[in-house]
């Protein structure tokens, strides 16, 4: 678990049974206690499994709302432990960037290269951003040039 199962700090793992999860957390733990680390920020679509991890070590902010960024994160997505979804923001919404910002080359690149996407469950959104950004060279565009309405 410790080579698989952890990215930098967060650990984002799963069992088949609430036992299971409970022994992993207690001896995963137990184990990184003897190098001097506390995991925090526990969370679970389970209560049996939560009422085992002491209350300061749960993660705390329980809004799992798309407009309010204070959802559990992990790995650059928001997840709902409810509903074991991963939900991701979106930057467009019907075409257009949501700030007011026009539409330019710099702009696109800038939201492409802005996603964080270490497990590759946003690569079919990623590539199709990258083939637009592709098509964006190819007509020769600017960088601070408007996209023509046809893109």
């Amino acid at each position: 678990m410790l080579s698989n199962d952890f990215y930098v700090d967060d650990l984002l793992s799963g069992t088949s049974t609430i036992e299971h999860a409970i022994k992993m957390q207690q001896e995963l733990t137990s184990l990184l206690q003897t190098a001097g680390l506390t995991l925090r920020k526990w969370a679970s679509n389970h209560s049996t499994f939560l009422d085992t991890v002491p209350r300061e070590l749960q993660e705390t902010r329980q809004t799992f709302s798309l407009e309010n960024e204070d959802g559990v994160t992990t790995l650059g997505l928001l997840w709902n432990p409810q509903n074991d979804q991963l939900q991701v923001k979106s930057y467009f919404i019907q075409g257009q960037p949501t700030d007011s910002t026009a539409s330019t080359k710099r702009k696109v690149l800038a939201i492409t290269a802005s996603i964080f996407d270490p497990l590759r469950l946003l690569s079919p959104a990623v590539i199709a951003c990258k083939i637009f950004l592709h098509k964006l060279w190819q007509d020769k565009l600017q960088w601070d040039d408007l996209l023509p309405d046809y893109l």
